[in-house]
């Protein structure tokens, strides 16, 4: 009994919300949902963006990819991009166990399109 009274007082703290603080909701823009955005500017690739074109997971916006400004969700396979989006958050020390879930919808190339989801200290720019 001992131990069932202890694993229900472990309690879960949310850093990254879907249809809150770092999920897509609170803007059009990535910075207004705590986002810092880096997309390749020298060339008219895929980009990121904010929005409800893509069918969301949760919620109304998503983040997603496009060639064409933002009207659609998609990119060309015959350009190279590195375009990406990344948010500083702290862990508190006393969590010894960090669970991320997302939903990912992709159609890619096999052997060259990837996404990467990491872990680096803050003082690290992507």
């Amino acid at each position: 009994m001992s131990l069932l009274a202890m694993s229900s007082a472990i309690a879960q703290t949310t850093i990254i919300s879907a249809t809150g603080d770092g999920g897509f909701e609170n803007g059009a823009t990535f910075a207004s949902n705590g986002w810092t955005l880096v997309n390749d500017t020298a060339t008219t690739t895929a980009k990121w963006y904010v929005g409800s074109v893509p069918v969301s997971a949760a919620g109304t916006n998503a983040a997603y990819i496009d060639t064409a400004g933002g009207t659609t969700w998609g990119y060309k396979t015959s350009t190279p991009s590195t375009v990406h989006f990344y948010r500083d958050v702290t862990v508190a020390a006393n969590h010894p166990k960090i669970e991320l879930n997302f939903s990912w919808k992709g159609k890619g190339e096999s052997g060259y399109d990837r996404l990467l989801v990491y872990t680096a200290p803050t003082t690290v720019t992507p």
